[in-house]
């Protein structure tokens, strides 16, 4: 197997996080749950990095840090249970000014999805638990619930997730926050995959934040395969003050 290429690409990821400046936390993930899930049996890392171009350099709460030039590594241990079944592991590490690399915490899903080959659609659910440090979000324990709703067509491919968050410690409620996110992708050729995505955080579920106050956010990715492991590299826009101005996001797959 030829590892040049994914070798350079992780290489890369790794000498931004290490070597930027007033680097500090960000989301772990950034990506639309779609059809792709683990056979039974078959074990496979996802690398996550997420860096902000240009974003927030006020904290968001207490002991939260600015998203302004932040980055964040986030290796995602997956394993098949079933063929509609995948359990997995978030490790998400952040690399701060003056700090050392920390590990910020641990976070569990379950996915169950039903991705029939003979039908265009497919939908499913995957459920995450996590403890973090307060870096990362505003209450240490969190949970999240995302549906996984899409299509198929052609050379497209159409899928929304509609997610859920709860925090679990802390003062808070039990209303959960809604954070919906999309994608939109097309077949250019074999391998290579232009998508349009979009995050939005728009507030408790029950009082939806004005537009103002909410969080919008769009790339434009490309996905691609080389040497049998999945790339995806993508810039993003935010769109209103709440939003980071410019994020780029990068993600590789490493099946065994």
């Amino acid at each position: 197997m030829n590892w040049t290429k994914p070798a350079i690409f992780v290489s890369a990821i790794l000498g931004i996080s290490l070597t930027g400046n007033a680097l500090a936390a960000t989301g772990d993930e950034i990506q639309v749950y779609d059809d792709d899930i683990n056979k039974p049996k078959e074990f496979s890392l996802e690398l996550h990095s997420n860096y902000i171009i240009s974003g927030s350099k006020t904290p968001a709460w207490e002991g939260d840090a600015p998203s302004h030039h932040s980055f964040r590594i986030t290796p995602e241990f997956a394993y098949g249970l079933t063929e509609t079944l995948e359990a997995g592991l978030y490790l998400p590490f952040l690399h701060e000014s003056g700090q050392d690399v920390r590990l910020e915490g641990a976070k569990l899903r379950l996915k169950y999805l039903s991705a029939p080959k003979d039908v265009p659609y497919y939908w499913g659910l995957n459920g995450e638990l996590g403890h973090v440090s307060l870096r990362s979000a505003e209450q240490h324990w969190n949970m999240e619930f995302r549906p996984i709703l899409g299509y198929r067509m052609d050379k497209w491919q159409f899928t929304v997730n509609p997610t859920l968050e709860w925090a679990l410690s802390g003062v808070h409620d039990n209303v959960p926050e809604f954070s919906p996110a999309f994608r939109v992708s097309y077949a250019l050729k074999e391998d290579w995959n232009l998508s349009l995505e979009h995050y939005a955080e728009l507030g408790k579920l029950n009082h939806l934040l004005p537009s103002s106050q909410q969080t919008q956010t769009t790339y434009i990715a490309m996905d691609t395969t080389i040497a049998g492991h999945d790339l995806n590299f993508g810039v993003g826009k935010g769109w209103n003050g709440n939003s980071d101005a410019w994020t780029i996001k990068g993600i590789i797959n490493m099946p065994f």
